[in-house]
């Protein structure tokens, strides 16, 4: 019974066990690859719209306000130029006179609304950055330049920045 073996067939040879290796390693290393970018590309995509989203956010909050606002101060100390205020008078009604302040309050942007005697303050975005090289508002001569960045952090940090300019109404 030992002897059904021939001699030539014995085993695998060293040459084909380094190349058996080598493929199955390279196998191994492509689908580990495939199974790093499944898992990391879609977080990253996911952390990117988020970003879009506060920026878009904030953006949309500013504007509105700015668009109804009758007086308009940056904070010249600043070189983020926030806070920001906004205020305007209401004449239907009682002649309400609304008072909004931007502020940026670890990584949020906070507004603050008062309306004569009452104040309600809401987170209008996250994530944003809380310096004036990334996130500055300016007064210009037609209204305001707004420069905003909002960074979310995660595996694959995101940032998205935006600048624009923002037109306060015209008076009729």
């Amino acid at each position: 019974m030992r002897r059904l073996i021939a001699r030539n067939e014995r085993g695998f040879t060293l040459i084909e066990l380094l190349i058996t290796l080598g493929i199955g390693s390279l196998l191994a290393a492509g689908i580990t690859m495939a199974i790093f970018q499944v898992v990391t590309i879609p977080s990253s995509s996911s952390a990117h719209m988020t970003a879009v989203k506060q920026v878009e956010s904030a953006i949309h909050w500013i504007r509105n306000d700015t668009w109804k606002a009758q007086k308009i101060e940056c904070n010249e100390d600043s070189d983020s130029g926030f806070p920001l205020t906004l205020t305007w008078v209401e004449w239907e009604g009682d002649a309400a006179v609304h008072k909004v302040t931007y502020s940026i309050e670890d990584g949020n942007l906070v507004r603050t609304h008062s309306v004569d005697d009452g104040e309600q303050k809401a987170i209008v975005a996250q994530h944003i950055e809380d310096y004036g090289e990334m996130t500055r508002v300016r007064e210009t001569s037609s209204g305001l330049e707004l420069m905003i960045t909002a960074t979310v952090p995660g595996f694959r940090i995101a940032s998205e920045t935006r600048v624009v300019e923002i037109k306060p109404r015209t008076s009729a």
